[in-house]
């Protein structure tokens, strides 16, 4: 059966945060002639979409690990009968230690034999492990490639009966028994961390059942696919066997500024006059340290949910069902004590949306359960600041509906009510006199007809089809903290309702919508209490609709041949360039009086139904007579690709083969035309090239003694900024705008002059860290990706206040390496982290890299020093290492298949401090103090006499500007060298005068201004 929502509770507690639960089952394990009752879970681990079959013993009141089954490409799986199946795990992963009972099943040595208590349990087992192989057998998961994560987990308790330890997993390959993670309990008021999460609900719309995506052969999902369709109709009649009552939901929302709880909330969350049935609290900027920034964690959490529970608690019995937390954003959602045995599929999601999706400073979390049989989804979510960024945060809006998904099935759309909650960000575009004017005599509806938000969803551009009630109080940001004032600051920000609470879907009612007087933070808390009508199944009733449509549709199945006419044979493209989606619709129409089920098949000997770069959507389905379906054929080429298509190892081509079922095959040919990028491709190839690489050809290519020191796609953006973003506020630290982006890439890839680009500085800037990120080879080589990491556990000399102090340089100290910009520097990696051993020897690494990745490197270094000299964009070393050495240095990714672009993209928080700190080598003295105003060279000739990189030179081409220069060592800033050469595009050739950073054909010599 299944298991009960404390058993499914206390399961997820053993779970880390990016770990869910398919299902959850209560089973006889067979060994010899004894039963053993035993929980089976199937474990989703969603950054890599591997799975584990996780079996739990029950010692006393406590779940223990009892095995960890990987779901490799070769596990078998078989039904024995209809309420027993068997799994014979990979065979490396077979029990090591076998107790003398277990050997009168010889069976067990080489397998697992769980008993289910009913023919559906076993459906439903079958399902889902039949699509988590399906996955590994596309993926090729296998031992030493994939499920790194499974290795956290290891059997908890020597006191249970028949423990076993897999070879991989057993204490020996592990220091640690279990790790604590966000979902883990503590001290406190009574907490749920989990409900039972994602079993299978028939009231699901049935199209979240096709959101595999299209690359992937999925014979499971097709084969549930009568069940599917019978589902989606059920949906359609469910007013049929449902009833309908209203509960009420409490939604609230605060940015508190990096506070702690230091006033009572009762005002906020105690302000109806009844106890609500449900509580979603979201708050913003819930931790502003670097810590929290860079690690994406925070110890701040807790106390908030401590206050949460403490003030609801004084009206009602409350249980927190779940919290969510990313960097600064927080979500908690509660209930009343007798409705929590009402709640199950319980999930959370999260997703960044700053520059690259990295930076979670700004992004949304989001949680959804079945509150008896009606789906709910709540999303917390901050947006992009400053008035001027409505595009960007229509951005944030459609990046968010597009990667919050929960388990990979569902999007916060396939839900029956929506609450959307959060610091949107959305200001009013009036003066600030007048603006301030109309709040004292209370014309907020003058207001209003200003305000973003609502101006955008008027034009469609955000939040479609999203609610929001009338406002009848005044802005909520920005205040003097603790007082009723407005920013009397310098800066004097424009009074607007930045925090907001909308929401989605029928049969829901707004009963109250007003914010609240907590003062500790520069917003006012906001809250909204809604009526909602929530369904319960009626079983019986349920049964005669269920079997009305079986019935028919086995009906129409049995009449005669399936046939579909298929609108065109022959797709074709067109230009397709990198990071740009392109579409095509196909038409698919149901021509026969059957039904007719239609699956998209891989070709012979492929395990795939089509190439990575294309995704179909939907793979599958059914149609009825006379029926039409569109599916959507998508390319996308991104650095996984690139590089591929870029050299001309692989063609935009495909044949799809679309199976019916019971019928024929038809053919569909893909074909497109692809455009040569500078995003996805190698440094030593882009220096070879001085024209555009658009339409780069072997024969226009450099001699290897004529090759530019740099690439002058990394120059022309290095240039950009340089002129005209230095002095931009969170440069580097803002995210770019999609379209604009296209566009500069573009530009680069056919030479036009960036003349035509009038967009934001901030879209240039995570283009050039787009641009190192899609490089084949990163700048750091990966053959020197570890001792690069390791170079920064050196020895550590002893600290003082002074070397402190010098690491600060101008900058006057703080706790930032460099002391940030005019001497800022909040928390970050210590100075004193920093010793000139370690030093020393990350030069010495970097002088074994190749020519051109060493003169990007110290390029690059060069180009942030000058940035962090500049205080008025506020950005700061320890800031600039984080985002430049996330895509500088890196495992490579390109070579070992989707295993290891996902290997690539995991680093743990160790390896990020690492990585960061590495960098930080190479820009500390980087305050505001020095330099400024003049222009600048780096000069990194060898210098045998001063050079103190312990005697190890970089390598030099015969051709290459290395004299020795007795004067300076290497890595200072000196007075520019003449270049040479110049990037050939259709702009002017760029001066060497102070306005300048310019490539150079010599090795090792880098002028930047």
């Amino acid at each position: 059966m299944e298991s009960q929502p404390e058993v499914v509770i206390a399961i997820r507690a053993q779970l880390k945060v990016d770990d869910v639960t398919r299902f959850t089952y209560q089973v006889q394990r067979l060994i010899g002639g004894a039963a053993l009752t035993r929980f089976i879970s199937l474990v989703n681990h969603q950054p890599t979409q591997e799975h584990a079959l996780f079996v739990f013993a029950k010692v006393d009141t406590t779940m223990h690990i009892e095995h960890v089954v990987p779901i490799y490409e070769d596990i078998k799986f078989s039904g024995v009968n209809e309420t027993t199946f068997e799994i014979f795990p990979h065979q490396q992963q077979r029990s090591q230690t076998i107790s003398p009972s277990q050997l009168s099943s010889p069976r067990l040595l080489n397998s697992f034999v769980f008993e289910t208590p009913s023919t559906d349990c076993l459906k439903n087992v079958v399902r889902h492990v039949g699509v988590a192989l399906a996955t590994a057998q596309a993926e090729g998961f296998s031992p030493g490639v994939s499920h790194r994560w499974a290795e956290g987990y290891v059997p908890t308790s020597p006191r249970v009966p028949h423990v076993t330890y897999l070879p991989e997993l057993s204490p020996n390959s592990n220091s640690f028994q279990h790790v604590k993670t966000r979902d883990d309990e503590s001290s406190g008021p009574v907490r749920v961390r989990k409900a039972r999460e994602s079993s299978y609900n028939p009231l699901v719309s049935y199209v979240t059942q096709q959101t595999t995506s299209g690359g992937e052969y999925d014979p499971v999902a097709f084969m549930t696919l009568k069940e599917s369709w019978v589902a989606s109709q059920m949906k359609a009649r469910e007013a049929q066997f449902t009833r309908a009552f209203p509960l009420t939901i409490l939604t609230g929302t605060w940015n508190v500024n990096g506070k702690k709880p230091e006033e009572p909330l009762d005002d906020w969350l105690l302000a109806t006059d009844a106890s609500p049935d449900v509580v979603a609290v979201g708050f913003q900027e819930l931790d502003l340290s670097a810590e929290a920034f860079f690690l994406q964690e925070t110890d701040r959490t807790q106390p908030w949910e401590d206050s949460i529970m403490r003030t609801l608690s004084k009206r009602n019995s409350y249980v927190m069902i779940l919290s969510r937390q990313l960097v600064g954003m927080l979500l908690v959602v509660c209930t009343l004590e007798k409705h929590v045995k009402h709640v199950r599929e319980v999930a959370s999601t999260a997703a960044g949306v700053g520059i690259m999706g990295m930076m979670g400073n700004k992004g949304g979390v989001a949680i959804r359960m079945v509150l008896y049989d009606s789906t709910v989804c709540i999303v917390n979510a901050h947006l992009n600041a400053h008035s001027q960024r409505v595009e960007r945060r229509n951005q944030d809006y459609h990046e968010l509906c597009k990667r919050l998904l929960f388990n990979n099935d569902y999007d916060i759309f396939s839900h029956d009510h929506l609450l959307w909650i959060g610091d949107l960000n959305y200001r009013l575009d009036l003066g600030n006199t007048e603006v301030r004017k109309k709040v004292k005599e209370k014309d907020y509806n003058y207001l209003l007809e200003y305000d973003q938000l609502r101006l955008q969803v008027k034009r469609g551009l955000a939040f479609d089809k999203f609610i929001e009630g009338p406002i009848n109080f005044a802005p909520t940001y920005k205040y003097d903290v603790f007082s009723e004032e407005y920013d009397t600051s310098e800066k004097g920000r424009v009074p607007s309702w930045c925090d907001r609470i909308l929401w989605r879907g029928d049969n829901i009612r707004q009963l109250t919508y007003t914010r609240h007087e907590l003062m500790s933070s520069d917003h006012r808390p906001v809250s909204s209490l809604f009526q909602m009508e929530i369904k319960e199944v009626i079983a019986l009733k349920r049964a005669t609709v269920y079997q009305e449509i079986v019935k028919r549709l086995d009906k129409m199945e049995n009449e005669c041949m399936p046939d579909a006419a298929i609108s065109q044979n022959n797709v074709i493209f067109g230009d397709v360039t990198y990071l740009k989606p392109a579409i095509h619709l196909l038409e698919i129409e149901n021509t026969s009086k059957v039904v007719v089920r239609y699956q998209f098949i891989p070709k012979l000997d492929q395990k795939r139904i089509s190439k990575p770069w294309l995704d179909v959507r939907p793979p599958y389905g059914m149609m009825l007579p006379g029926e039409k379906v569109n599916i959507r054929l998508k390319v996308f080429v991104d650095h996984v690709w690139a590089p591929e298509f870029n050299s001309g190892d692989e063609r935009l081509e495909d044949i799809l083969v679309l199976h019916l079922d019971k019928g024929k095959d038809y053919f569909v040919t893909v074909s497109g035309n692809w455009l040569k990028s500078a995003f996805g491709n190698a440094l030593e190839n882009l220096v070879r090239f001085p024209g555009p690489m658009r339409f780069a050809d072997e024969r226009t290519a450099l001699l290897d003694n004529e090759c530019l020191s740099i690439p002058k796609e990394l120059w022309r953006l290095v240039d950009y900024i340089y002129k005209k973003g230095m002095f931009e506020p969170e440069l580097f630290l803002g995210s770019g705008i999609s379209d604009e982006m296209d566009l500069i890439r573009e530009l680069l890839d056919t030479g036009r002059s960036f003349d035509e680009f009038k967009g934001s500085i901030h879209s240039m800037a995570e283009t050039l860290i787009l641009f190192l990120d899609s490089l084949t080879e990163p700048v750091v080589p990966a053959s020197l990706y570890k001792q690069a990491l390791d170079s920064t556990s050196a020895p550590l000399a002893a600290t003082s206040a002074a070397a402190a102090s010098a690491s600060g340089g101008g900058g006057g100290g703080g706790g930032s390496v460099g002391g940030g910009p005019g001497g800022g520097g909040g928390s970050g990696i210590a100075a004193g982290s920093i010793t000139t051993a370690a030093s020393a020897h990350a030069k010495a690494i970097v002088s074994y890299f190749p020519a051109v990745h060493y003169n990007v490197f110290y390029y690059i270094m060069a180009f942030l020093r000058e940035v962090l000299r500049r205080p008025f964009n506020k950005l700061k070393p320890d800031q600039a290492a984080f985002l430049f050495s996330s895509v500088m240095i890196r495992r490579n990714r390109y070579g070992g298949g989707l295993a290891s672009v996902r290997k690539s993209r995991t680093t743990n928080d160790s390896h990020k401090a690492a990585k960061s700190l590495f960098l930080l080598q190479f820009l500390g003295g980087c305050g505001s103090g020095s330099g400024s105003g003049s222009y600048l060279s780096l000069n990194t000739n060898n210098n045998n006499n001063n050079n103190n990189n312990n005697n190890i030179h970089p390598p030099h081409n015969s051709s290459s500007n290395n004299s020795n220069n007795n004067n300076s060592n290497n890595n200072e800033l000196q007075q520019p060298t003449a270049a040479t050469t110049t990037a050939t595009t259709t702009e002017t050739s760029p001066p060497t005068n102070s306005s300048t950073l310019t490539p150079t054909p010599h090795h090792h010599t880098v002028t930047t201004t």
